[in-house]
């Protein structure tokens, strides 16, 4: 992927190339099929999958949430956090 010349214009990028590449490359078999597919697909993926094609962390985004404990079920009717 980082042997494909990147077409943008320096001004405006806020994601590296490669990183867009593979969302793609990722999104196309899970179903996305159509650039905006792709981008609902990219914005329901997790911070940590986001992060492993090469995506950089918004500091502004919330984190994941926590992986749900067995050893204390969530209560009927609370709102998650």
């Amino acid at each position: 992927m980082a042997t494909v010349p990147d077409p943008r214009a320096r001004r405006g990028i806020r994601h590296p190339w490669t990183a867009l590449l593979t969302a793609a490359a990722a999104a196309v078999p899970a179903g996305a099929a159509s650039i905006t597919a792709i981008g609902e697909w990219v914005a329901d993926a997790p911070q940590r999958a986001l992060a492993l094609l090469g995506f950089r962390r918004d500091p502004l985004d919330r984190p994941d949430p926590p992986a749900p404990c067995h050893d204390h079920p969530s209560r009927p009717g609370r709102r998650g956090r």
